[in-house]
């Protein structure tokens, strides 16, 4: 399944997907804060549902959200009108990140909670840098984060169905939501599937993420020209380092 037309499929239960995810709250609270140190419109590549755009357009800045999936999209229009954003603080645009989709200067791109992983090849991720790069201006940031891969325990787990989420709907009928992966070395890639079990109908839904080492988003940067401003092992700033779960990034463009 495309990325679109995934998260079109779970653009209603995406909170539900993510409620659990151990980086939900470190994750905003990093780059709401790192939004803080850039001047400038950002634009956010992947804003989804709005969880991390809207609550940086609530407190004043310029966003420009691209997201592939119309259904994410309308979420996000939603969550951004109940919690009174300005509709001129907030221009979302459907649109593929690995094209240019803004001609404002861009102070901040940020790609948030593992948005990357979607694109599975080098020519992809090099044209999602390429982009990010184009739109910043001189000294702007590119802020991203992944998942660091962890061979054994993909393998532990390869297969395996996990519950991520349960809850009501309704006075008597209770929906369970699921997860696998199926690890494939050879392409380098996880492929993940959701399961929503719900009174009357089971929903599969298929999507795959690639994983990045830390070498090989370096010498993305250095292609595109982007220098290392700051590599991180968690969202409270750590430093990077073998172990951590996380590397989160900060290139700024020569």
């Amino acid at each position: 399944m495309e990325p679109a037309q995934f998260y079109d499929e779970v653009a209603l239960i995406y909170d539900r997907w993510i409620a659990h995810d151990p980086a939900l709250d470190a994750s905003l609270n990093f780059y709401v804060d790192e939004a803080a140190r850039h001047s400038g419109s950002i634009l956010e590549i992947g804003i989804g549902n709005g969880r991390i755009g809207s609550e940086l357009a609530r407190r004043g800045r310029t966003v420009i959200g691209v997201d592939c999936s119309s259904e994410m999209l309308r979420v996000c229009r939603a969550r951004a009108l109940k919690a009174s954003v300005p509709s001129h603080r907030l221009l979302l645009v459907q649109a593929d990140a690995t094209e240019r989709c803004t001609d404002r200067c861009i102070g901040m791109v940020l790609m948030p909670f593992r948005t990357i992983g979607h694109f599975l090849s080098v020519d992809e991720r090099a044209s999602v840098f390429k982009a990010a790069y184009d739109s910043l201006v001189s000294g702007g940031a590119f802020v991203f984060d992944h998942f660091v891969f962890d061979p054994v325990v993909a393998e532990a787990n390869h297969g395996k169905e996990s519950v991520i989420n349960t809850w009501a709907e309704g006075n008597t009928s209770i929906a369970t939501l699921t997860h696998r992966h199926f690890l494939n070395t050879d392409a380098k890639t996880l492929d993940c599937r959701l399961t929503l079990t719900a009174a009357t109908s089971v929903s599969k839904l298929d999507y795959r993420l690639s994983w990045l080492y830390p070498a090989e988003v370096r010498q993305l940067a250095d292609n595109m020209g982007f220098a290392e401003a700051a590599l991180y092992g968690s969202f409270d700033r750590s430093h990077y380092c073998n172990g951590c779960h996380e590397q989160i990034w900060v290139l700024t463009r020569r």
